[in-house]
């Protein structure tokens, strides 16, 4: 798996951002490029807010923030559980997506999202993510998403961006796992 990394990554997005506690998901790699910046708040109870600005390249021709980049903003729901999860194993690929668009959302306005794991089995997650927008629902989303432990994942540059960025999430992966894990092996050799 080779991906690189845009220029995008070194702009400075912050002024996209609400103030407070919100830093830059500094993951731009592939789709990521094209849609974000999005960004990340942690919070006391081991979850992950994300959010992004809804910006000229979110519109559709009436006016709104395209369905289309709603429901791509919805799958980020992946790096949710992946942060309440840890890094145990990794939360792709998406296996199935559902989006409620619940009011529509206009140029400019922040998208804020809180993203809850539903149920973890073997191999797959279930997650329900909910949006708003100034404390309205903009939109609900539930995803199914298949748990990996493959070599090449966790060695890609995007989940070691993500370990680099959440040492919160990696600390209850090192105390949670067991040895011959998807954590183990992305750091073995290192």
């Amino acid at each position: 798996m080779h991906t690189k990394r845009s220029d995008a990554a070194t702009e400075d997005h912050s002024h996209l951002a609400p103030s407070g506690a919100w830093r830059l998901l500094d993951v731009e790699f592939g789709f990521h490029s094209s849609f974000g910046p999005v960004f990340f708040r942690e919070t006391a109870d081991e979850h992950l807010l994300l959010g992004f600005r809804c910006t000229q390249r979110h519109m559709n021709p009436a006016g709104f923030c395209h369905g289309g980049a709603l429901a791509g903003f919805a799958d980020y729901a992946a790096i949710g559980a992946q942060y309440q999860l840890g890094f145990d194993r990794s939360v792709v690929p998406t296996v199935t997506l559902t989006v409620d668009f619940l009011q529509g959302v206009l140029l400019g306005d922040w998208v804020e999202a809180r993203v809850e794991v539903t149920n973890k089995s073997g191999k797959m997650c279930h997650t329900q993510m909910v949006a708003w927008v100034d404390g309205k629902p903009a939109l609900s989303s539930r995803g199914i998403f298949k748990l990996s432990s493959s070599r090449e994942i966790a060695e890609s540059p995007f989940y070691r961006q993500l370990r680099r960025l959440w040492p919160r999430a990696v600390a209850r992966s090192d105390h949670e796992n067991t040895a011959g894990n998807f954590h183990a092996l992305a750091h073995s050799g290192s």
